[in-house]
């Protein structure tokens, strides 16, 4: 995240002391210089900030103190006296570390330097780190200078030219006797001198209290000094410098772990600050060559305030903003200083440019904080969103309400319906119900919903009959935004849900989606798309389809009675009721009168039952003889047994007939005239063939040409209406014969390009499936599809099991030997006996087909399948080869149930027939598929336990749920939340977002994303520079492969800060800041960032993927370049999530499509995701009032199960999505 600072200089800036142990500034320098105006001067604007207790008090020159002057005896001043000066402290530190201690002589000590002697004679400049405490009778012919405070005890005999300073702390210098010339110097320090005789000859004294108890006091004004220290200070104004401090509780220890981050590159040392009143603060500890301090807790305290400071070495004091630690129950709690307490700490305040001492800068009538987290308004701007209305007047979200009185309510300002109950807060208001209760009366009906359906959301019972409005069923109507818009494209019948009586307000809970689940099975004979009405108790409707005109109504004639075979059906999940339906041919429409929610589809009855093989005009009912049934020899085939009697009820077998998909792949060249008309010609005896054999082929046709001579789109289906397939061989045969012969150019033909178009057909996994290729010529390699070979797409085939055979000039026998050896198809000569040649395949077709068992299947319809053996409680097989025997996937190895025929065609015809059933059995999963689900896990791990193991070594098994997405319990893959910060200290910098590993084949809904990336494999193997833009939408990804989501402002090349802007997760700088004094409140001018900071438009809002492009691309764009991001310092959370979560948490950011560093930034849209998904409070606030990816962080480390992710280990980048789809 990138905040938008104002520069920030925290307090005074630097200082500098020197001492002149050197040669004194020369007469022609003193004449030239501007020489400094006061001997003494004190920088505090306290009373006493000149205290002198004295006999008498003689000064040579002038003294100045932005407070007052306090003597106790005679005060004679021979220059100006000037009390509330409003004079700047001067920083000279530059100039007297380059004056005096800067040379070879001078002795340098990293800590404290103590020495006590008789005799103490400092010829050569010393500069210490720490502290310089001298005891003994001192000759102070140089300079000294330390960190912190200096302490002179005993007596100054001769001090000449001297320079005593003090660049952060205190000089204190108790003696009998001092005799002192030069400077005294401690700009962010008090200076205490206690002498029984004092001369202070020649002095300049600069502090920023002086306090002097002698006998007598004689001071005289030093030129040389005054020149030395001149008039303005040596700071760099350009200078910006950051730092920033926090704490965390250690628990274990009882101390609080200090860090801070500072900018400032200079070997420097940090004073530890403490205070109990946040107005006086001792230092507690000197840190060296360290940015982390622990403070030690002995006794207990109730709040304490702790800071950081520093100075350079131009003398720039830097401090940090204070953070409080409070006493708890727990032990202590750690937050950002906020001193007016509206809610919003120093620190944005001051980033912002809002008063940290006055809650509502702008006077408003809205505290900073409200201005900026909760109405989204400016708060340096009274009218900031209607001119000559005050923002807390205003009512933003136009729901009746001002901001001010929504804040009270405790409503959202932003939301014109703050509990989402469809009645907007200020009718809640007006009405008496409760704005922040969706459902007031407790009826489980929404506020605003009661009034749609006529009842009073303030009663619970409005009619008085007994019933709750939230039992009592009403009439109504469904709106279009409550189907899927799937529905609405590419469906063959469109579903309208009219009528429609149920408990509640549909249009608020009802859901039309389409259903694509195993019970719908691959059967053809589904007119459009299966519909799933859920989330709604319905007791009565009217269900229509409108049939579109993409669809060729049929006409059959069954008992002598003419349909159109169409019946809309329902399935609640187990068994599956023909409906009454109604046919508008005017408007092309059925109906049905429903009465539950369930599983609802439109049947072609005839082509259903035309697809077993089972004839129904066998099966009339003589009307002279009830008791008598006219039973045609039905096929062994076809029924084995059937009811015999009419007050028979014993149910016998009836024998499934095998399902083949037959694809001819058809040469229609110039030179293929004749061999067309032959397979024409020769087709009813091969269909016949197969048919004997007690199979039911379903045919479909492919002519080609050559696609480099005829066009890329000369290889075509002929369609049978809308469908691919043809099941009446007449139909088929006029297929053939409508075939135009074409050119083909050269001899060659693109026999590949055909042969992938069959292959892509939509063939039923459940179905023996062949392709035959009919041809007099060679081929060529060209194709649309990008197959490199005759090889490659024969091993594609055999893997789909479609067998390929080839009807050819004996010529080509060789040049298509691999094809149909390779998928087990036969060769065939194209000029010999071509009724003979066919029933060369027919007789191949029959003996695959008929090699296993066929059964039924439970579904919406029976699943026609083909299993390797007959199921028995012994059996052997397994079919679909997943390590799963078929009676262990079968729920028994008998019929479960049977399928009653007769219900379905008296719903179309008025006549008596058999009672005709079909044995179906249920089942736990698909013998004949290794996959049931479709969901990418296969049926053997959803069984026996899904044994899953993350890249951090997290184990797990699942129980699975092989016929339904997913696993048990819906779970669909892990959610993990990732926050990377180098620093508590540095709250604002880093990065938080989301990783979701699927464990399942799934097409996400990215539609509302701002920017989304994809990998696309190069050729070199690798995932590093590979991420390039996709549209957002749809998004599919395979099992256990990750896809990342976080928020950003990226840039115009889709680039989220590639050099430390939003999303950065880098450790350093982000924004040109400098630390602030929240006791002062001060903060360097600068521009201030206006409202809430928000950016939209493109390139702002939730991005897929960004993370995993900055992961995995170089910053130069080479394979050697250093990673773009590393996010190093994360720490990481992970969850199971289920389908309805993933579903839950992608609706909420859809609905994201801004960035803001305050209130909408990457740490808040990873939290409230989390949250929102998982129902959980995770707290991405928890020591700031602003989310940052270091509070996020700080509350992911304290969960059970934390841990850190290492991006570019090997195991993380195997589980990067590459977009491996073949499902």
């Amino acid at each position: 995240m990138k905040p938008i600072f104002n520069r920030l200089l925290s307090g005074v800036l630097s200082v500098a002391m020197t001492v002149s142990a050197m040669p004194v500034v020369s007469a022609h320098a003193e004449e030239t210089a501007e020489l400094y105006p006061y001997a003494m001067f004190a920088a505090s604007n306290a009373d006493g900030a000149i205290t002198v207790n004295a006999g008498n008090f003689c000064v040579n020159g002038n003294i100045a103190t932005n407070g007052t002057i306090v003597t106790s005896g005679n005060m004679n001043i021979n220059g100006t006296k000037t009390e509330h000066a409003d004079e700047s402290m001067i920083y000279i530190l530059k100039k007297l570390n380059n004056t005096y201690f800067s040379s070879d002589d001078v002795d340098t000590y990293t800590e404290d330097f103590v020495l006590e002697d008789i005799n103490i004679n400092i010829n050569d400049p010393i500069d210490v780190d720490g502290t310089i405490e001298l005891t003994g009778n001192i000759n102070l012919n140089s300079g000294i200078k330390a960190v912190d405070d200096i302490t002179i005890n005993g007596e100054v005999k001769n001090a000449n030219n001297a320079i005593i300073c003090s660049e952060m702390g205190d000089i204190y210098i108790n003696t009998s006797n001092v005799s002192f010339t030069g400077l005294i110097y401690a700009p962010y320090g008090d200076i205490v001198i206690d002498s029984d005789n004092l001369n202070l000859n020649n002095v300049v004294i600069i502090g920023q209290t002086i306090t002097i108890d002698s006998i007598n006091v004689n001071a005289n004004y030093s030129r040389e000094t005054a020149a030395l220290v001149g008039i303005e200070s040596d700071v760099d104004d350009d200078l910006d410098i950051e730092l920033y401090a926090m704490g965390d509780y250690n628990d274990d220890a009882n101390a609080i772990d200090i860090e801070w981050f500072t900018d400032y590159t200079d070997s420097c040392s940090y004073k530890v600050l403490c205070s109990d009143d946040n107005k006086n603060y001792s230092s507690i500890a000197t840190v060296s060559d360290d940015t982390s301090y622990q403070y030690l807790i002995t006794e207990d305290f109730e709040k304490r305030y702790f800071k950081i400071s520093l100075v350079t070495e131009l003398g720039q004091k830097v401090e940090s903003i204070p953070f409080v630690v409070t006493k708890t129950e727990d032990g202590y709690e750690v937050s950002f200083l906020d001193s007016d307490e509206d809610g919003l700490s120093d620190v944005y305040e001051i980033m912002y440019s809002t008063d940290v001492n006055e809650p509502d800068t702008d006077e408003d009538g809205l505290t900073d904080y409200q201005e900026l987290y909760i109405t989204n308004t400016d708060p340096l701007v009274w009218d900031s969103v209607q001119a000559g209305i005050s923002d807390a007047e205003t009512d933003v979200d136009s729901d009746g309400l001002s901001n001010i009185d929504e804040i009270v309510l405790g409503t959202d300002p932003l939301k014109a319906d703050s509990d989402k109950d469809h009645f907007s807060d200020g009718d809640e208001v007006a009405y008496g119900t409760d704005p922040l209760n969706p459902d007031t009366d407790g009826d489980s009906i929404f506020d605003g919903d009661e009034e749609a359906l006529g009842f009073d959301p303030l009663e619970y019972d409005t009619d008085k009959n007994g019933v709750s409005d939230g039992d009592e069923y009403v009439k109504q109507t469904v709106n279009e935004d409550r189907y899927d818009p799937k529905l609405f494209k590419d469906n063959l019948a469109v579903p309208t849900l009219n009528e429609v009586t149920a408990k509640g307000n549909v249009n608020s809970n009802i859901k039309i989606s389409e259903y694509k689940g195993d019970l719908q099975g691959e059967e053809r004979s589904y007119v459009g798309k299966v519909i799933e009405i859920s989330k709604s108790d319905i007791s009565a409707g009217k269900l229509t389809f409108t049939l579109s005109d993409a669809y060729s109504i049929k006409e059959y004639e069954l008992f002598g009675e003419k349909s159109n075979g169409l019946v809309i059906c329902y399935n609640d999940g187990e068994d599956t009721i023909p409906l009454d339906t109604t046919f508008d041919a005017e408007s092309r429409t059925l109906s049905a009168d429903i009465t539950a929610k369930g599983y609802y589809f439109v049947l072609d009855v005839v082509d259903w039952i035309n697809s077993l093989g089972i004839d129904m005009n066998d099966y009339v009912v003589e009307p002279e003889d009830s008791t008598r049934m006219l039973m045609a020899k039905a096929p062994a085939t076809i029924a084995s047994a059937v009811l015999v009697a009419a007050s028979t009820t014993a149910i016998a077998d009836i024998k499934i007939k095998g399902q083949v998909d037959i694809v001819f792949v058809i040469d229609t060249t110039g030179s293929m005239g004749s061999y067309i008309n032959n397979v024409k010609s020769n087709l009813q005896s091969f269909v016949d063939d197969i048919e004997k054999a007690g199979i039911k082929p379903n045919f479909a046709l492919v002519k080609y040409e050559d696609i480099t001579h005829d066009g890329v789109d000369s290889t075509q289906v002929k369609k049978n209406g809308t469908s691919n397939w043809f099941m009446d061989a007449d139909k088929f045969k006029n297929a053939i014969s409508a075939l135009k012969l074409g050119d083909g150019g050269d001899w060659p033909e693109t026999a590949i390009d055909g042969l992938e178009v069959a292959h892509q057909l939509d063939m039923r996994n459940s179905a023996q499936k062949f392709i035959i290729l009919v041809t007099d010529a060679n081929y060529k390699v060209d194709n649309n599809y990008g197959i490199k070979s005759m090889s490659e797409l024969a091993s594609s085939l055999k893997k789909d099991n479609i067998s390929t055979s080839v009807v050819t000039d004996t010529r080509y026998k060789e040049t298509y030997r691999e094809l149909y050896e390779t998928t087990d198809g036969i060769i065939a000569n194209i000029n010999g006996n071509f009724k003979n040649e066919l029933l060369k395949i027919s007789d191949k077709i029959n003996e695959e087909t008929n090699s296993g068992y066929w059964i039924a299947l439970k579904g919406f319809i029976p699943k026609i399948v083909k299993l390797d053996e007959k199921p028995s409680a012994t059996g052997t097989a397994d079919s679909d080869g997943d390590s799963l025997l078929d009676r262990k996937e079968l729920k028994s190895v008998t019929p479960t149930s049977y399928y009653t025929i007769n219900d379905y065609i008296k719903k179309l015809y008025n006549i008596d027939i058999v009672d005709v059933k079909i044995p179906v059995y249920d089942y736990y999963s698909d013998p004949t598929k290794v996959d049931t689900d479709n969901d990418g896990i296969d049926d053997y791990d959803e069984t026996n336990g899904y044994s899953y193991t993350s890249p951090n070594g997290t184990s797990k098994v699942y129980d699975g749920d092989p016929r339904h997405k997913g696993l048990a319990d819906g779970v669909v893959g892990t959610l993990t939340i990732v926050s990377d910060n180098s620093s508590q200290a540095k709250f604002w910098d880093g990065h938080a977002f989301l990783l979701y590993e699927s464990f399942i084949n799934d097409t996400l809904d990215f539609s509302g994303f701002a920017r989304g990336f994809k990998f696309t494999e190069d050729g070199d193997g690798t995932i590093k520079n590979n991420w390039n833009e996709t549209p957002v939408g749809d998004y599919k990804i395979s099992p256990n492969r990750i896809v990342s989501i976080g928020n950003y402002s990226s840039g115009d090349d889709g680039w989220a800060d590639i050099s430390g802007s939003s999303g950065s997760g880098s450790s350093g700088s982000s924004g040109s800041s400098s630390s602030g004094s929240s006791s002062s409140g001060s903060s360097s001018s600068g521009s201030s960032s206006s409202g809430s900071g928000s950016s939209t438009g493109e390139g702002n809002g939730i991005h897929f993927n960004m993370e995993l492009r900055l992961l995995y691309s170089s910053e130069d764009g080479t394979e050697d370049g250093a990673y773009v991001r590393s996010y190093g310092n994360n720490a990481a959370l992970t969850h199971d999530i289920t389908s309805d979560q993933l579903e839950t948490m992608l609706e909420y950011e859809n609905t994201v499509d801004h960035y803001n560093f305050v209130g909408n930034n990457c740490a808040e849209i990873a939290g409230k995701s989390w949250n929102t998904a998982f129902d959980d409070d995770l707290d991405y606030r928890i020591w700031t009032s602003t989310p940052t990816p270091a509070a996020l962080k700080k509350a992911i480390k304290k969960r059970d199960g934390d841990f850190k992710i290492s991006f570019h280990d090997d195991e993380w980048k195997n589980y990067i999505n590459k977009e491996v789809v073949d499902w």
